[in-house]
């Protein structure tokens, strides 16, 4: 009994020290969901979603990231859904972004929840004006890319 106690603590504390031995983190840890919005000439609002590798070694990619995007009027009603099935190599510092979306939107308030299998979350809300038969998506400067004729910076 004694000797199966004995191999068990043993087991577990090889375990323990290879997991700390380690010291890695999860390559995924070191992604952060991305936004960008823009507008454009025909009206139709381009949504592009990704993640950025603030890590210092190139994340190889991972077949079971599951991402779902989901775009919301002001009332709340969902508008467009998308999903990323999985995501390929992302370099150290460097964005990609696997899903883009391009829409046409009737002037109002809206809400894009970005949400992933690891646990990566983003919540973007912008506007859709439209101004002498032209439309305009206005958004903070952060969401904003490219800037365009259609675009305008919230607060300004």
């Amino acid at each position: 009994m004694q000797e199966k106690l004995v191999f068990g603590l043993l087991g577990v504390s090889l375990l323990f020290l290879t997991a700390c031995g380690s010291g890695a983190a999860n390559p995924s840890e070191l992604l952060d969901p991305k936004v960008q919005l823009t507008m454009e000439a025909d009206g139709r609002t381009v949504i592009r979603v990704g993640v950025c590798n603030r890590g210092a070694q190139d994340f190889v990619g991972d077949r079971y990231f599951a991402g779902q995007v989901s775009l919301f009027d002001e009332n709340e009603h969902l508008v467009e859904c998308a999903t990323v099935e999985q995501l390929g190599p992302v370099a150290s510092h460097q964005t990609v972004f696997p899903l883009e979306l391009k829409t046409l939107l009737p002037p109002g308030n809206y809400r894009l929840a970005y949400s992933t299998s690891a646990f990566l979350t983003a919540d973007a809300r912008f506007t859709i004006e439209e101004l002498g038969g032209t439309r305009y998506l206005k958004a903070t400067p952060w969401l904003i890319s490219p800037q365009t004729d259609y675009t305008l910076v919230e607060g300004n």
